[in-house]
């Protein structure tokens, strides 16, 4: 195992207060980062409100079941509705790439994140052996 391995190793073993204050950490240092470039006010706010739940998240991906599956699909998720929402570019030409690639990249992963999820074995899960009568 290589010592890039073991540190995620040690990283996924911590508690989820751990992890949800890191990223939170993280969430406002990159605000603070854009702050800089941008409205300074805009970007901090941005990063204090969504920190925390998108945190909270990331906390969740490596859970196995529903919870895991919702969290790994956060991303894909929220870039779809993000290209329907807000496209992106200055004319239509532009604005249609964007969303084509984003929408395809985002439904690939979908695809994969679900096909992953129903190949994985749960059998050690509370219900491994089926419904008792």
């Amino acid at each position: 195992m290589t010592d890039h391995q073991q540190r995620a190793r040690r990283w996924r073993d911590r508690p989820p207060a751990t992890r949800l204050m890191a990223a939170l950490v993280s969430a406002l240092a990159i605000g603070a980062g854009f702050g800089a470039l941008t409205s300074p006010l805009l970007w901090w706010v941005a990063a204090v409100m969504l920190g925390a739940p998108l945190g909270a998240i990331g906390a969740c991906v490596t859970l196995p079941g529903w919870t895991g599956l919702l969290a790994r699909l956060a991303v894909p998720v929220g870039a779809a509705v993000q290209m329907i929402g807000l496209p992106p570019g200055r004319n239509e030409r532009i604005t249609t790439i964007g969303q084509a690639i984003v929408l395809t990249a985002a439904a690939a992963s979908i695809g994969f994140v679900i096909v992953r999820f129903l190949r994985t074995d749960r059998s050690d899960g509370p219900y491994a052996s089926g419904p008792s009568m």
